[in-house]
């Protein structure tokens, strides 16, 4: 079960701070109930359906990480190519870099970005740190997030600060679902939720499940870091509820070869087999040659006729008894 909360989109980011799961209501009564918040795209944008590539396509960019563990990010990813994933990873990219993998064809379902990012709370504008010189949001790159979405970009997971910006930004470019983070987020709470999250996840669970579940797994960390169950928020576009999305929804659709390249394997299997026939007769043939050629015509004709003999044996396909030997 889940609760969708929807906001005026100019009190959006104000009123998405709040840990709304704490509220009596929601405590007492709908516990077990994922609370997510409602995104808005441009009137008249459909969600795209989920594109059939070969395997669960993952674009993972870790962006400027100093002071937190990112290669722990990465690990995590990298487990999934088990799980019938296909992860690329970008260590700190240049725009240019970043640019050429949201463009690339075929494009990707899952997009994540571990690193350092921050909201200007004035404009407010959320920003993704890159590297040490590189800097993105979300408008400066709105032409290829926009190429990515339209490829099929289902998901978009940031595991990084103060992400609520973000997720609206990207559902103006009709991004269905985002996971983000509504604060800051210490390193290891966020290490600990993409873990649980992709746990529950790849176990065929709904998005709403995986993501309360790992929230609720990061309790142990509220000594340390109070209200650490407050931070990962699902927000979600209304007409995304509608499709089914799940990691073996994907699979399922995935690895399936296209038709065009059944064709093609077919094609070359039929070659490969016919060239092996004829190579295989032709080395038959050339064993029943002798050495030295006939002398006389009627040898030729004797020599053929066992050939013919030895290539093609003739066989008893069934025995019939009762039968008369002549007509009558």
């Amino acid at each position: 079960m889940y609760i969708i909360l929807d906001f005026p989109e100019e009190k959006f980011i104000q009123l998405g701070r709040i840990p709304w799961q704490e509220w009596d209501l929601f405590k007492n009564y709908y516990s077990d109930s994922e609370i997510a918040l409602r995104l808005y795209g441009k009137p008249g944008q459909t969600i795209l359906p989920i594109q059939k590539y070969w395997k669960v396509r993952i674009l993972l960019v870790v962006g400027r990480s100093d002071n937190i563990q990112t290669n722990n990010d990465i690990k995590i990813v990298k487990k999934l190519e088990k799980k019938g994933a296909e992860v690329t990873v970008l260590l700190q990219p240049t725009k240019k870099k970043l640019s050429e993998a949201l463009w690339q064809e075929p494009g990707y379902h899952i997009f994540i970005f571990s690193g350092h990012s921050s909201c200007d709370h004035q404009t407010p504008i959320n920003w993704l740190e890159l590297n040490q010189q590189d800097r993105i949001s979300i408008e400066d790159f709105e032409i290829a997030f926009g190429k990515a979405i339209a490829k099929g970009l289902q998901l978009a997971i940031f595991n990084s600060c103060d992400g609520l910006g973000l997720a609206q930004q990207l559902a103006k470019l009709n991004l269905p679902r985002s996971i983000v983070m509504r604060e800051l987020v210490p390193d290891q709470v966020a290490v600990e939720f993409l873990e649980h999250f992709f746990e529950e996840f790849t176990k065929n669970k709904s998005l709403f499940t995986s993501v309360h579940i790992a929230r609720e797994r990061l309790e142990h960390f509220n000594d340390r870091f109070p209200n650490a169950t407050w931070l990962p928020t699902l927000c979600i576009r209304e007409s995304a509820l509608h499709t089914r999305f799940t990691w073996n929804e994907l699979v399922n659709l995935i690895i399936k070869l296209p038709p065009r390249i059944l064709k093609l394997l077919a094609g070359l299997l039929i070659v490969v087999f016919a060239g092996l026939l004829i190579e295989g007769v032709v080395i038959v043939s050339l064993s029943l040659i002798p050495e030295s050629c006939p002398t006389k015509e009627s040898s030729f004709l004797e020599f053929r006729q066992q050939i013919w003999k030895r290539l093609f044996p003739k066989k008893c396909l069934a025995y019939l008894s009762g039968l008369p030997t002549q007509r009558e």
